[in-house]
């Protein structure tokens, strides 16, 4: 079954939402698609019905998300809402293969918007996959949306401001945070500030996020990370020690600390898997040591007709993505000549401008926070790299010193073959190889074959109901 649309919006976050309202303004037949059962992507995320969960630190900041959703309502009659949908497959030029409501269906699109958002980067240590261990991020989605923190003693460690405004998250709902221990030298977190005028609701909220965790007592460490996790069967205890200028632990400064829960994470890195999947190129950003697509200036990519916005297209948090998305679905519109030359220069007039103002925080935050070689001094041989299939460093490294020069290559080792298809270890492995002296240029991402994600055989037994997807 095919449904045809003039445009296609891949995701429900603030890019996704900007380009289908920019869209729907100009009266385009849109389908808007999201795995979630309601909009709002991860920043924005709603929390599920029947959860209890604590008032938020950054009030105006949902209040932009709760903005975004009213704004499409006026739109009903050109967007077809598809929440629930799983993007899975990409077979022919201008087709998404999507599941929805127990079926199957085909989109057909003359523009497509690609808005995946980002995933979180993860440098791996011994004991990192004890239960008991969480990315940062998961501990904010379980707080903010679900009510749930975890017990006893939790220590957080990585860098980046998704680390502070978790912690912040997690002292206010009761957790008993054990220490706060950023990668970042403090001074790196001042000279952040040196940038953020340009945009002072990052200052406010960047200050709610750090008076929370002074007022409740938060041991904060700067220049400190995380080196091991110990524990039998869940965790226990954690060796902490204190970085180098180029986050390199440094001998003789670890100290062991007790504790039940951990939360690790080095920020965030685009998530470009749907992107690479229809064909559009992608390249190995030196600067911020990883994949990302290549597009111009309006998030036009590689492949005509299909726009990249977000944190998918390079991360920039959420009002970065809501400027990608009103740009890419305003020249989408005007491609579609469903706007003439003076409304899109007026209208894209106001987005170009605050991009220019986003973009000076933004070189400095990724100059700040982006790893340095160091920090994966904490990766040992023997620890695991690819989680579903349990290959560890020590193997990728032989291959790698044996001549191998590609991510593909190293597939007889499982990496990348479990469910995830390299999801969580693709760009691990790829700072490996870097680190083994293959330059950046020479670095290419994994194959990707669809199903993008696990998916039941019964799935490709069955026909998506018939008629219109549901608004």
């Amino acid at each position: 079954m095919t449904h045809r649309f003039q445009a296609v919006v891949v995701g429900m976050g603030p890019a996704g939402m900007a380009a289908a309202i920019e869209l729907g303004r100009a009266g385009i037949r849109t389908a808007l698609i999201d795995q979630a059962s309601s909009p709002g992507g991860q920043v924005y995320r709603q929390p599920s019905a029947g959860f209890r969960v604590p008032p938020g630190l950054a009030r105006p900041r949902h209040a932009t998300g709760k903005r975004l959703i009213r704004e499409i309502g006026p739109f009903g009659r050109s967007i077809s809402l598809l929440n629930g949908a799983l993007v899975w497959g990409a077979f022919g030029p201008g087709v998404l293969s999507v599941q929805h409501d127990g079926g199957n269906l085909d989109l057909s699109y003359e523009k497509l918007i690609v808005c995946e958002g980002a995933q979180e980067r993860v440098i791996p240590f011994p004991g990192w996959t004890l239960p008991g261990v969480f990315s940062i991020g998961a501990m904010q989605k379980m707080t903010s949306t679900q009510g749930i923190v975890p017990q006893g003693r939790v220590l957080l460690a990585g860098s980046g401001p998704l680390l502070v405004g978790t912690g912040a998250a997690l002292a206010r709902a009761g957790a008993r945070l054990a220490g706060w221990y950023e990668a970042v030298p403090f001074a790196g977190w001042a000279s952040l500030g040196l940038a953020m005028p340009r945009w002072p609701r990052l200052i406010t909220e960047s200050l709610a996020y750090l008076k929370e965790l002074f007022v409740r007592g938060v041991k904060l460490r700067f220049g400190w990370g995380l080196k091991r996790i110990y524990g039998n069967k869940c965790v226990e205890a954690a060796t902490i020690v204190r970085l180098d200028g180029g986050g390199a632990p440094i001998a003789g400064s670890e100290k062991q600390v007790p504790v039940d829960a951990a939360g690790i994470g080095f920020g965030l890195q685009p998530s470009v898997r749907l992107a690479r999947l229809v064909g559009c190129r992608t390249e190995y950003d030196w600067k911020r040591r990883c994949f990302t697509p290549v597009t111009d200036a309006w998030g036009q990519s590689s492949l005509p007709g299909v726009y990249l916005a977000g944190d998918g297209a390079g991360v920039g948090g959420a009002d970065w993505s809501e400027v990608q998305g009103r740009l890419a679905g305003l020249h989408a519109a005007w491609s579609l000549n469903r706007i003439d030359c003076r409304l899109f220069d007026e209208s894209s007039r106001k987005w170009t401008r605050a991009r220019r103002r986003l973009e000076a925080y933004l070189v400095r935050y990724h100059n700040i926070f982006t790893p340095r070689d160091g920090h994966y001094r904490v990766t040992t041989p023997e620890t695991v790299v690819c989680r579903c299939e349990g290959v560890c460093a020590g193997e990728l490294v032989k291959r790698m010193r044996a001549g191998e020069r590609d991510l593909t290559a190293l597939k007889p080792t499982r990496l990348g073959m479990g469910p995830c298809q390299g999801r969580g270890c693709e760009g691990i492995a790829a700072e490996l190889m870097r680190l083994e002296g293959v330059p950046g240029e020479c670095l290419k991402p994994l194959n990707l074959r669809p199903p993008l994600v696990p998916m039941p055989l019964s799935a490709f037994g069955r026909k998506a109901k018939e008629g219109c997807p549901a608004k």
